[in-house]
């Protein structure tokens, strides 16, 4: 019914499917035709969004390694750390 190629390049995974519905003219394949031709409007009008495969721990580890960035520089340039103690509570949090 369809077939499925991937193509891989650094760090990208493009993902292209091409679908062929085959017909028959005879009569007798009347009822496979219009189920075939069901099926194939049904696959066309999948949509599909690209997330990234993360486990939640290390999404919130490389959130917090973010957070913790944004903090060092808010620091350096003189400003204050609001969350700062917010931050540290959470971070005791995760890995204890």
């Amino acid at each position: 019914m369809g077939c499925k190629t991937c193509l891989f390049s650094v760090g990208l995974v493009a993902c292209l499917c091409l679908q062929v519905a085959n017909l028959g003219p005879a009569d007798y394949n009347y009822d496979e035709t219009i189920s075939t031709l069901r099926y194939a409007n049904r696959a066309k009008n999948i949509k599909n969004k690209a997330r990234i495969n993360e486990d939640p721990k290390d999404a919130l580890l490389r959130q917090l390694q973010e957070e913790m960035e944004r903090l060092k520089k808010q620091l350096e340039n003189g400003g204050t750390a609001s969350g700062w103690h917010f931050f540290m509570k959470t971070l005791f949090l995760v890995f204890n």
